[in-house]
């Protein structure tokens, strides 16, 4: 009799388990087709990367009284008080806008408390306990109400409306000066990407009777002044003996030698310091100044079919000079143009976001990646794209190793290490199966310090959208090697 007594109770906790399981779930997936929902109606990355839908949600939730439960889902996960995670929200909305990494506990992204308090119901369910579904019905309730809301329709009219905060009057202007510091860098290389296909790649550094001619020009008309200024900004001091050090690289350039100044030949350095600097300016909730830069570019424009610079057109084919007296390249890439993909980047389209986007989604395929960089990529947040495609491979590698104590090349040396890793990607049996783990760490190890590394703690300016999806790939097939990677 004992033992049917057990087996009848343990029966009847299979059985609460299915109808507590079927009712969670049915309860999911309401959640999830209401969120797909909202991806169709306001796009797929509204609740991750879209800063005006988000700044809305935030003023209904706020409105709604929505805050409550997603604290107590944040709560339950961290196992302790969260204090003021409207106040938290708001921090993170504004480090969002300046392009800033969000720090904290609280998320941006509802998905994220979904799939917190999924987790916790889960366990609930194989405690044998009745789940608490309440934050899960209380969000439901919510997105359920707003799906056709007029201020997700239209944020950046109705957000003002329903929730103000000296933060989130920061996180507007600073997303509208974003919009303008990456229409400035349409501009600018609208002006750059013809002299590379005129004078050829590089021509601003490592041709230097073509550096020369510009120098002369630069001098008659008058930029070099601008040219010090932008230096002198980034240095902090003055730079009275500009000229001369210019003059001095020209002659250590023609002659071959290397000269170490803080100087640069390059006239386009000067552009991309001081887009640097108006970055910082967006930061210090600051109007970005681009005056200087325009100048710059205003003198390119205006000689590149100079006499003094036509001895120096590449070997690319070129049309005649147009009336004005501009170069007009024959296309893009010049005899390059040959492949369809080629073909539909080059001219304008190159630039067109649309374009550039389905470009992504043919050869990006790791979902992590996808998620973590489509939506910069297509916004033109390039640097920051591949910043954050390749911290989801840092992040890969130690939840797969259970290595957390260690990040970047330290994190990969020791897990993919030759002798003894932690994680392998082949059987290592044969000298073959050895050089090609050994070749995955090199790779590891470089992508962490020369890609990771450099775009996570300078402030780099990105903008051509071509070498930006190289280096997605190049993150794409690095997080695919990861994962198809067993551990030891």
């Amino acid at each position: 009799m004992g033992a049917q007594v057990t087996n009848s109770g343990n029966l009847e906790r299979i059985a609460r388990f299915e109808k507590r399981t079927a009712a969670v779930e049915t309860l999911k997936g309401r959640f999830k087709d209401l969120i797909n929902a909202y991806r169709d109606r306001y796009g797929q990355d509204c609740f991750r990367d879209d800063n005006a839908f988000l700044d809305a949600f935030y003023g209904l939730a706020m409105r709604d009284k929505l805050f409550p439960h997603l604290g107590r889902a944040l709560e339950r996960k961290l196992g302790k008080p969260l204090g003021n995670i409207e106040a938290q929200y708001e921090e993170a909305l504004l480090s969002q806008a300046m392009h800033l990494t969000v720090n904290g506990d609280v998320q941006l992204n509802l998905l994220e408390y979904y799939w917190m308090e999924g987790n916790a119901i889960d366990q609930q369910l194989r405690d044998d306990q009745e789940p608490d579904v309440s934050v899960l019905e209380g969000i439901l309730s919510f997105l359920e109400r707003h799906l056709d809301a007029p201020a997700l329709e239209n944020p950046d009219a109705m957000a003002p409306t329903l929730a103000n905060s000296p933060k989130l009057e920061a996180a507007r202007r600073a997303r509208r000066r974003f919009a303008a510091y990456l229409a400035q860098q349409g501009s600018i290389e609208s002006v750059l990407h013809p002299y590379n296909v005129t004078f050829g790649h590089n021509c601003f550094e490592s041709d230097a009777k073509f550096v020369r001619e510009l120098y002369l020009l630069a001098k008659e008309r008058k930029i070099l002044p601008v040219l010090r200024v932008i230096l002198e900004h980034r240095l902090g001091r003055e730079c009275d003996d500009f000229e001369s050090q210019y003059e001095g690289l020209l002659v250590a350039k023609t002659m071959g030698r290397i000269m170490e100044t803080e100087v640069k030949l390059d006239i386009s350095d000067y552009i991309w310091f001081d887009m640097n600097a108006a970055h910082e300016q967006i930061r210090r909730d600051e109007d970005p100044d681009f005056a200087r830069i325009n100048a710059i570019l205003g003198f390119l424009d205006e000689v590149k079919g100079h006499e003094a610079l036509v001895p120096f057109w590449s070997k690319l084919p070129v049309a005649p000079l147009a009336p004005s007296g501009d170069v007009v390249p024959r296309g893009l890439f010049g005899e390059a143009l040959a492949s369809p993909l080629a073909a539909e980047l080059g001219g304008e389209a190159r630039r067109d976001a649309s374009t550039l986007v389905k470009v992504f989604d043919i050869i990006i395929h790791h979902p992590k990646i996808r998620d973590c960089s489509r939506s910069l990529f297509r916004d033109g947040h390039y640097a920051s794209a591949i910043l954050e495609a390749f911290k989801v491979i840092d992040n890969l590698v130690r939840e797969k190793s259970g290595e957390s104590e260690l990040n970047g090349r330290a994190l990969m040396a020791k897990v993919f290490h030759k002798d003894n890793p932690k994680l392998r990607v082949n059987e290592l049996a044969t000298p073959s199966d050895r050089d090609e783990h050994e070749g995955l760490l090199l790779l590891l190890m470089g992508a962490m310090v020369g890609i990771r590394n450099p775009k996570a703690h300078d402030n780099i300016v990105q903008v051509d959208p071509i070498r930006a999806l190289q280096y997605l790939a190049f993150a794409d097939l690095l997080a695919r090697r990861v994962e198809e990677s067993s551990k030891i």
